[in-house]
């Protein structure tokens, strides 16, 4: 009995490792779909800043850019695969250059001078290419929590069939 007790306990202990990886993996899904959500909202509040020149716009663009940058931060602490590490590496390294062009674009227009749109349609293509390493890294998030869930499947079922062995011996 003590044997089994002990074992339940341990395979108790590993289900609930089990599902604290996949809850892992569940949240950084969501992270990542917030990140995409974020950056589609930061092109149509620059648009609309870009389209009226209200300060609440823009106040409303810095927030979301913000939001965009700290949810990114949290994905980025987190253990990765090589490849949603360079993606994660793609994504920051636009951010900042996406960031240069609309406060180059926003500075030009608050002083007035015309050629701000030059940096507002270079931002806007840099968003576009955020959009796809944001898509990229989606996949590659469902593609890696997708692994994780079939071996945490197959170790649990081992689990399962060891504790029937176990039980039915005794």
């Amino acid at each position: 009995i003590i044997t089994i007790s002990a074992f339940s306990l341990y395979l108790l202990a590993a289900m609930y490792g089990f599902l604290g990886s996949f809850n892992s993996h569940v949240t950084e899904y969501f992270q990542v779909n917030v990140l995409q959500q974020h950056n589609s909202k930061n092109d149509k509040l620059i648009s609309q800043y870009f389209d009226d020149f209200r300060m609440d716009s823009l106040a409303d663009f810095n927030q979301s850019m913000d939001e965009f940058h700290r949810v990114l931060q949290e994905i980025q602490s987190e253990p990765h695969s090589l490849e949603s590490y360079l993606v994660l590496r793609s994504i920051q390294n636009s951010f900042m250059s996406y960031s240069d062009e609309i406060n180059a674009a926003i500075k030009l227009q608050r002083i007035g001078a015309k050629d701000f749109q030059i940096h507002y349609y270079k931002a806007a293509r840099i968003n576009h290419y955020m959009d796809r390493y944001i898509a990229q890294l989606l996949e590659l998030s469902l593609q890696e929590g997708n692994m994780v869930y079939n071996e945490l499947a197959a170790d649990g079922r081992t689990m399962v069939y060891v504790s029937a062995v176990l039980i039915g011996g005794f």
